[in-house]
């Protein structure tokens, strides 16, 4: 119960830290992020993301078990959203983009600390 609380505190605070920089992007740059269909379906796309690779990392706490397939698909999703910034899909590209950095920096290691503390 007391993971599943912290695991929903650090998913929701990633997706509104995602929302933020989105807001502070459209203040700070003329023509920012706009948050459009894309953009929102990047975002929920970065939610699937977040909620498998946390998944796959208690999988790996609680059975001693690595999983290859994370790194696979951070990767193929990270190259994916690099690629998708040079087409008109740019927002779709900049969620997954900046939510990748936001989980691999913020939310990965919080997690990791949170699975080894319960």
């Amino acid at each position: 119960m007391k993971m599943s609380i912290w695991s929903s505190l650090l998913f929701l605070s990633t997706v509104f830290t995602v929302f933020g920089i989105a807001a502070m992007s459209q203040s700070l740059f003329a023509p920012g992020w706009i948050l459009d269909g894309p953009s929102i379906f990047g975002i929920f796309a970065l939610c699937v993301w977040m909620l498998i690779h946390f998944i796959l990392t208690s999988e790996k706490s609680l059975k001693r078990r690595d999983s290859k397939i994370k790194k696979y698909l951070d990767i193929v999703l990270i190259s994916a959203g690099f690629v998708l910034l040079f087409t008109q899909f740019i927002g779709f590209g900049m969620a997954m983009v900046v939510g990748g950095i936001l989980i691999f920096l913020i939310a990965a290691p919080l997690y990791k600390k949170i699975l080894s503390e319960v």
